[in-house]
Formats: structure tokens, C-alpha cells, sequence
């Protein structure tokens, strides 16, 4: 019992680095908008799109295999947000400018819609689609050293649950 358990912190100690950095590419959004929300001057929502694309950075800095599921994660969410956007614009014509600070934007319409909300659906939908990734790294990582051959040790790892 006890050589298991050193075996498994022996290997978590290894593990380590890499799951610190799944970590701080999960944690990425959360870390840069308070940030650039206290350094800068920006507008809540460009620091938010900004946050979300360090996320998205971050994600595909960790998981270079991630790049394809940020880009399509990007693209469909700011389709779906934009559909359902539109479909507000289209039911309230003067909603945006009621309720929107357009002033404070870039103030670039697209059918009616604020520039900056499409890319701000665009960073969450490329950030969101690796969290799943990030959160989950360690079972993963673990499950696949227990195929085949996989020693004592390595399967008591794969069963660990964080």
C-alpha cells in the first residue's frame, strides 16, 4: 500500500510542470481581465475580448492539437451569438442603441449588431472549446498509461480521481 502511494506522488511530482500549465491556460482569463481591468482604460468589453483571446492563446500554446477546435469553436459560437443577435435586432430595431453605449464602441455595425459583441462571441467560442481539455488533462493523461504492459503503478494512477 504505502509503495503505491509513493509511486503515485512520485509521479504526480513528474507530472507536474505539464499540469501547471494546463492550469494556467484554463486559469488565463480569469488572471488577465482583472489585470488589464485595473492597468488599462479599456472598455469592459475590450478587456473581455482580450482576457478570452489570451485563454484561446494560452490553450493553443498548451494543446497545439487545440488550434482546430478554437478556430471552429470561435467560428460557430459567434454564428450561433450573431443569429440570435440578429434575431433581437430584427424584433427590436432600436435595442442596441437604447441599451448599448455606442459611443464607447468602435461603433461599427454589423447588420445592427455591435462589432465587439461578434468578437467577443468569437474569443469565448475559441476559448470555451479547450477548457473542457484543460480541466479534464489529468484523467486523460492518466487513463492512457494504463493500456496494455502498464505496470502495478501506472494503473493506481489511472484510477486516482482529483
Amino acid at each position: 500500500m504505502l509503495d503505491g502511494c509513493i509511486n503515485l506522488a512520485e509521479r504526480l511530482a513528474q507530472a507536474q510542470p505539464s499540469l501547471r500549465w494546463h492550469r494556467l491556460a484554463a486559469a488565463a482569463p480569469v488572471l488577465v481581465f482583472p489585470l488589464l481591468a485595473m492597468l488599462t482604460t479599456l472598455n469592459a468589453i475590450y478587456v473581455a475580448i482580450l482576457a478570452l483571446l489570451a485563454s484561446a492563446v494560452a490553450s493553443v500554446a498548451c494543446r497545439p492539437d487545440l488550434w482546430r477546435n478554437a478556430l471552429l469553436g470561435a467560428i460557430v459560437f459567434a454564428l450561433l451569438y450573431f443569429a440570435f443577435f440578429l434575431t433581437l435586432v430584427m424584433a427590436y430595431p432600436q435595442y442596441v442603441q437604447a441599451v448599448w453605449n455606442l459611443p464607447a464602441l468602435s461603433g461599427v455595425l454589423v447588420f445592427g449588431i455591435p462589432l465587439e459583441e461578434l468578437l467577443f462571441a468569437a474569443t469565448l467560442g475559441a476559448a470555451w472549446s479547450g477548457l473542457y481539455e484543460h480541466l479534464t488533462w489529468r484523467e486523460a493523461h492518466r487513463s492512457s498509461s494504463s493500456g496494455p504492459g502498464a505496470s502495478s503503478a501506472d494503473t493506481s494512477v489511472s484510477t486516482f480521481k482529483t
